[in-house]
């Protein structure tokens, strides 16, 4: 599906890719496609670091590759051995994790780019994380009716919200344990709801 993200904190790139891997950068200020790349591999969720200086690419090939703004590689981080669907930066721009077929989330420091937490709560391929205001928490979402809410520090399980069906995106509220989130709900006619829900967690 097509994806685009912008650069941050100036907006001045916008990543923008689609179904047959093509990613396509470009510069904000003049309009105009700076760089268009097909890769050779499937290429998932991407995402700009917090300076907007480095494009972070999750794979099928279970890597996270890093990249400037003009498509140059700089670093490919073998990160799960299984297909790589999500990727999500803390707002404190020390963390960053991702989501793995494997069931599996796991988080890396910056700028040493080292995984330090692994989150196994989930049973079934990660979909969706996202970290919460203060980068304290971590919300994770699989192809099953759960959300998994673990505290990023430890790693300790916060909180198990459970759902009326896989969840397709979770998004935290940016200034209050406020966690929205919405998936694969069906009416009785099995057609999609489109269903948004939102709900507030309390912090210990």
């Amino acid at each position: 599906s097509t994806q685009s993200t912008w650069g941050a904190p100036d907006g001045r790139h916008l990543a923008v890719g689609n179904k047959d891997d093509v990613i396509t950068v470009v510069d904000a200020r003049k309009f105009k496609a700076t760089k268009i790349q097909k890769f050779t591999h499937e290429v998932n969720e991407f995402a700009w670091d917090a300076g907007g200086r480095c494009l972070f690419m999750t794979t099928e090939l279970g890597t996270v590759e890093v990249f400037t703004p003009d498509l140059r590689r700089l670093h490919a981080i073998h990160a799960h051995p299984a297909n790589l669907y999500c990727l999500a930066f803390s707002r404190c721009a020390r963390y960053f994790a991702v989501g793995s077929a494997d069931a599996i989330v796991s988080l890396f420091v910056l700028p040493e780019m080292i995984c330090v937490r692994t989150f196994t709560k989930l049973e079934y391929p990660v979909r969706t994380i996202s970290f919460s205001h203060d980068s304290s928490m971590l919300a994770s979402a699989s192809e099953e009716p759960l959300i998994d809410v673990s505290h990023v520090p430890t790693g300790e399980g916060v909180y198990q919200v459970k759902t009326q069906a896989p969840n397709n995106t979770v998004a935290w509220h940016p200034s209050e344990f406020v966690l929205a989130y919405a998936g694969d709900e069906k009416d009785r006619y099995d057609k999609d709801e489109g269903n948004l829900r939102v709900l507030r967690l309390g912090k210990d």
